[in-house]
């Protein structure tokens, strides 16, 4: 049997991924797999050249968030791409965490070009945020006025925003993220803040453990993907705690960092997955 070239779909930022990605490419090899680190917008590569693309590193789509959607839904990477086209496109814009209901931090949209007054919301401090982002970029904890409508209101390139109550607890607690690939958690990793900061991302000084996550956490996650329509290869749900317990604020379903150096049993599930599904479409 051939082996199955993976495409690991990554940006120019970073050509051979990142971290523990290392770990993944390791033990799609192990499995007979090609595995090869491809930039997603390079016009030169040939996608149907793959049997899958699986998104990793492609960490710049929030600055060419349109040409990544037309890239998800060309023909070649959409029948190739790992999660599946229907997933990514569906988590690119934070309005989905609206949708999820009780699940979730209290998010409201805020479309380009329009505005609501921050002080008729109902909570002491709001977060304002690009609704289409990664790694906290634009995030404003105790956001006033001038910050929302910098974003929404922009003399030029306006865009979505999403305001949400700032949930002090962040600054101690920090936020948890629980990993899946598919329906089996893997790891949870709690993340913190660096002393001043509310932002979690090692860019921002925060740092990350492996934690046994208490189980409404868990259970939190796993009500997460029950809304999705299909299973996830991979997955990353972000919580939070307000007074009254758990939130998601973030379900990550496009490219998020999975800390597999944390969890290495969880590199080789999911590259067991990949080689299976790579399988089926031969």
């Amino acid at each position: 049997m051939i082996s199955p070239r993976i495409a690991l779909a990554t940006s120019a930022d970073h050509p051979e991924g990142l971290g523990g990605e290392a770990l993944l490419v390791k033990a799609l090899l192990s499995r007979d797999a090609r595995p090869e680190w491809v930039v997603w917008n390079d016009p030169a590569v040939d996608w149907t050249e793959y049997a899958l693309i699986v998104l990793r590193c492609t960490w710049d789509y929030p600055d060419h968030v349109d040409d990544f959607r037309a890239w998800v839904q060309s023909p070649a990477v959409a029948t190739r791409l790992v999660n599946t086209p229907t997933l990514v496109l569906g988590n690119l814009h934070k309005g989905y965490l609206a949708d999820l209901g009780e699940l979730a931090v209290p998010t409201v949209v805020v479309p380009a070009g329009m505005t609501l007054d921050l002080t008729r919301m109902r909570w002491p401090s709001s977060v304002v945020k690009p609704a289409v982002g990664a790694g906290g970029v634009g995030a404003v904890r105790e956001a006033g006025q001038a910050d929302l409508d910098a974003l929404t209101l922009a003399t030029t390139d306006p865009v979505d925003a999403v305001v949400q109550p700032y949930l002090w607890d962040v600054e101690h607690r920090g936020e948890i993220s629980v990993i899946s690939i598919g329906r089996v958690m893997t790891h949870a990793v709690q993340k913190l803040p660096a002393a001043g900061e509310f932002r979690i991302h090692d860019h921002w000084g925060g740092t990350a453990e492996l934690v046994e996550p208490e189980p409404a956490v868990v259970e939190l996650a796993h009500s997460t993907l029950d809304t999705l329509r299909s299973t996830p290869l991979y997955s990353r749900v972000d919580v939070l705690f307000d007074r009254d317990g758990p939130r998601v604020v973030e379900l990550e379903l496009v490219e998020p960092y999975l800390y597999l150096e944390m969890a290495p049993e969880a590199a080789e599930r999911l590259a067991g997955e990949i080689v299976h599904r790579a399988g089926e479409r031969s």
